[in-house]
């Protein structure tokens, strides 16, 4: 604005001016116009004092000179004037606002935004776009319900108000209202994110209910019916596909239910009929990811997959192409690096996977749940015949916080002793390894430190060899020939070892553990370790052998319970065998109650009693004695428990009819 000349400011020299009574504020004096000026430039130029003066509200009303009366516009035209000048404000005013919405939500201050925003909306309810800001407000500060109450207030919603609606309940897990504002977006416009939005929905809503399965629907029922409707869903991720703008994460997704298709027909399948269905299922997953590379070319994930398909079917060198980029970047992600690594063994370029794991990777430590990196470096080597470079990453491997890499490295480490002729160390490390087995109190990492499964990392499996084939090597070298090189005992806890590797770690069918029974029993009959008793008890069960069964079933209950009591749950005391061939006979159920009573006899430990025999006996053998009607015996079993546990009410409903079936009415009552 241009500088106000000096003929026309105010007289602010008169200390009048500046009087706090407004009577007594003078007009302004104006000296004479410059020559030539325009009426209009005059006008203007008193109108822009009056406005800059502090007072000029009061300096309005009282400066009317006839001069600038005269120039005043007619009555109608000050009419329309005001109309365009308050239009004109509220434009101002409302680009003002949103403006400061614009700031305080880019800056993060939505708490102040929604205040401005609800203030608004009382003024002028019917304004959409505050409506869908403050609903947007709302599920950024996760007030899933206030965000939904705010897009449920819009009146005429579009496809993208149903969308984000849908989505406010999901976060809210309203399962039937999200399929119903999604399926009512859906109906506006197909779109391919409202229907994988509608897919996520059925599989949580599915996931949910598998907490409350009924109580006479078995585990694998649950699983089965799980599989059944994410399959029905799968039309949904179609459906996506089919239309443009598709979302990665929908072939990312339908490439992780084709394979889990393939893995249930491969569980089913026939030996001769695996091989055509591996094929199928891959090309059918190659297909769907080759469509999303072409898409999303620079998708990590996308990248990723696809590179692990093509790895299975054999396209390693394309597979290390399209991974060509992550591997250069600083650090690579885990799964990046174990493909590449994955890729050269099965070229058996054993010194390009070396150079891979060499690679600075995010976390390529691997799961907890294998061997680790050290354990692969050295397995590399070994097959390098580079037997010193081996021992050195074993070694490695054996001073690990991790469990497997332990466990593995010391066998790892023994193997290669005897490699290099040093069989004491070899055997030293062998003892250690299997006293480390015995001794370690997660029972879950204990049984799969001995599978017969590659090492992975990430969710990638590098290799086809078992990460545990050193305890194969092993254990077969120092069990050979009739003269053995090491102790009893140590002999019978590799013989153990090596029976759950053949057996237990490799899935083998009824005919192949057959085979493997006679070491089990030599192992049990040269260390017999509580342990062992579990793997003792299910083979006695296959037998139909059920006192020895409960035998050992119940002793390895009570090592568990007493040495790893962290790591134990009554249910893994109850005894319910889903199969049992055999006719439970009075002898029999006499012979099974004689075996379980003199164990109840034996322990004076109360928490044993109360979290291994109590549910036991609620689970198994109550009902044995009771439909067997051995009403003495049963008796017996209620007496000894309510001596410890006098508040089972169970128990003691059975004691009372115990008591009744035997005629001992004053006991019922007393029980």
């Amino acid at each position: 604005m241009p500088p106000v000349p000096a003929e026309f400011k105010p007289d602010t020299e008169d200390p009048a001016h500046f009087a706090p009574d407004w009577a007594q504020v003078p007009c302004l004096k104006f000296t004479t116009p410059a020559a030539g000026w325009p009426p209009k430039r005059r006008i203007l130029c008193q109108a822009a004092v009056l406005l800059l003066t502090s007072e000029g509200k009061c300096l309005r009303r009282r400066a009317k000179s006839a001069h600038v009366v005269s120039h005043l516009p007619t009555s109608h035209h000050s009419k329309a004037s005001r109309k365009q000048r308050h239009k004109k404000r509220e434009r101002a005013t409302s680009s003002d606002q949103k403006n400061m919405l614009e700031s305080l939500i880019e800056g993060g201050d939505l708490a102040t935004a929604i205040q401005m925003l609800t203030d608004q909306l009382k003024k002028n309810p019917t304004d959409i776009g505050n409506r869908r800001l403050l609903a947007r407000c709302y599920f950024d500060l996760q007030r899933y319900a206030d965000a939904a109450a705010a897009w449920q207030a819009i009146s005429l919603p579009d496809r993208q108000d149903l969308l984000n609606l849908g989505i406010a309940f999901f976060h809210l897990h309203q399962w039937d209202q999200t399929i119903a504002s999604l399926e009512a977006s859906l109906q506006q416009q197909p779109d391919a994110r409202t229907y994988y939005q509608l897919y996520k929905t059925y599989h949580q809503r599915t996931f949910s209910t598998l907490k409350k399965r009924s109580s006479e629907e078995t585990v694998e029922e649950v699983h089965q019916r799980f599989r059944a409707e994410r399959e029905e869903h799968i039309e949904l991720l179609q459906r996506a596909q089919a239309l443009p703008s598709c979302p990665a994460e929908v072939y990312l997704k339908l490439n992780e239910l084709y394979m889990f298709q393939m893995a249930n027909k491969l569980e089913s399948c026939s030996k001769d009929e695996e091989k055509r269905y591996r094929q199928e299922g891959l090309e059918l997953c190659l297909h769907v990811l080759e469509e999303a590379f072409a898409l999303y070319p620079d998708h990590r994930d996308v990248q990723v997959e696809l590179a692990e398909t093509l790895l299975y079917l054999g396209r390693g060198d394309t597979a290390i192409q399209i991974l060509s980029q992550q591997l250069q970047q600083s650090p690579a992600s885990e799964n990046v690096v174990a493909l590449a690594v994955a890729a050269a063994i099965r070229k058996q370029r054993y010194e390009e996977a070396i150079e891979y794991l060499d690679t600075p990777a995010a976390s390529l430590w691997g799961s907890s749940y294998c061997a680790g990196i050290d354990k692969l470096r050295g397995d590399l080597f070994l097959r390098l015949q580079q037997i010193d470079l081996a021992h050195t990453c074993y070694l490695q491997a054996s001073r690990s916080d991790s469990f497997f890499s332990h466990f593995l490295g010391l066998f790892s480490c023994a193997w290669t002793w005897h490699l290099q002729d040093q069989d004491e160390h070899a055997i030293a490390c062998a003892q250690q390894a299997a006293d480390a087995w015995f001794q370690h109190t997660d029972t879950w990492e204990r049984d799969h430190a001995t599978a017969n499964t590659p090492i992975f990392f990430g969710e990638i499996f590098v290799g086809d060899e078992s990460q545990a084939e050193c305890i194969q090597m092993v254990c077969e070298w120092l069990l050979q020939g009739e003269t053995l090189l090491i102790d009893q005992p140590v002999a019978g806890q590799l013989r153990y070892l090596l029976y759950d590797y053949y057996v237990l770690g490799a899935h083998a069918n009824r005919e192949e553990e057959n085979i493997y029974t006679p070491l089990l029993l030599q192992a049990f009959k040269e260390y017999p370790h509580p342990f062992i008793s579990n793997t003792m008890s299910r083979l006695y069960l296959k037998q139909n052998n059920l006192p020895l069964a409960i035998k050992y079933h119940l002793i390895y209950a009570v090592y568990h319970c007493t040495a790893l009591p962290d790591d134990f749950y009554p249910l893994y005391a109850e005894f319910s065998p889903e199969e049992m061939a055999v006719d439970l006979t009075e002898d029999l159920r006499r012979d099974i109650h004689q075996e379980a009573l003199a164990q109840l006899q034996a322990c004076s430990d109360a928490d044993v009693i109360e979290f291994v025999f109590a549910p036991f006996y609620s689970s198994f053998w109550g009902s044995l004695l009771l439909d067997g009607k051995l009403w003495p015996e049963f008796a017996q079993v209620t007496q000894l428990l309510l001596n410890v546990l006098p508040s089972e009410i169970d128990i003691l409903q059975d004691a009372a009819m115990s008591a009744y079936m035997q005629g001992r009415l004053v006991l019922v009552l007393q029980l």
